[in-house]
């Protein structure tokens, strides 16, 4: 992929994790094996580009690293207290990132569940604050791209590589504000 780096100073792991089909980056010979639990400070979404976290976890996701990024944004997740606009706004993250490891596994009908519940979390936020953006995204494109995954979630899950980005449109914040 010929995507742009967000935080290019941090290396991709050796191989993208998918169930079934390598070992779990946590167990002997993975990727993150002795590695630190990630515990990274509360995300400003006015400030998040001050957030390594946030940034590779984007590249992870869009650079088809569903799992890992699903790991990377859980921690932001877990720092929101898993709730709040930032507690939705990252789940809902969370979700795309969850309905890409079910995609690399073909299971459909899980990635058009994980990207359906992306879709209304994005739409929760959007309801509840003033302006559409969040964190730098627009919370309608976001929820526009959680749909075409839902609506294409059986094309997405055939024959998905399991290396590689599956979805057509990365994740980019389209503002520093």
């Amino acid at each position: 992929m010929s995507a742009k780096r967000l935080f290019p100073d941090k290396k991709f792991p050796h191989y993208t994790f998918v169930p079934g089909k390598n070992i779990h980056p946590e167990k002997d010979g993975g990727h993150m094996e002795g590695q630190v639990e990630l515990n990274p400070p509360p995300m400003d979404p006015k400030k998040f580009w001050e957030s390594e976290t946030f940034l590779y976890a984007l590249d992870l996701y869009n650079y088809g690293y569903y799992w890992e990024g699903h790991v990377w944004l859980e921690a932001l997740w877990h720092a929101a207290h898993k709730e709040g606009l930032m507690g939705d706004f990252l789940k809902g993250l969370i979700k795309l990132c969850a309905a890409g490891v079910k995609a690399k596994t073909g299971q459909a009908d899980p990635v058009k569940g994980h990207a359906k519940r992306a879709r209304e979390l994005f739409i929760k936020v959007g309801s509840q604050i003033h302006d559409q953006h969040f964190a730098g995204f627009s919370l309608l494109n976001l929820a526009s791209q959680a749909e075409d995954i839902s609506e294409n979630a059986a094309t997405y899950a055939q024959d998905a590589p399991i290396e590689g980005a599956i979805f057509p449109l990365p994740l980019y914040p389209q503002s520093r504000v």
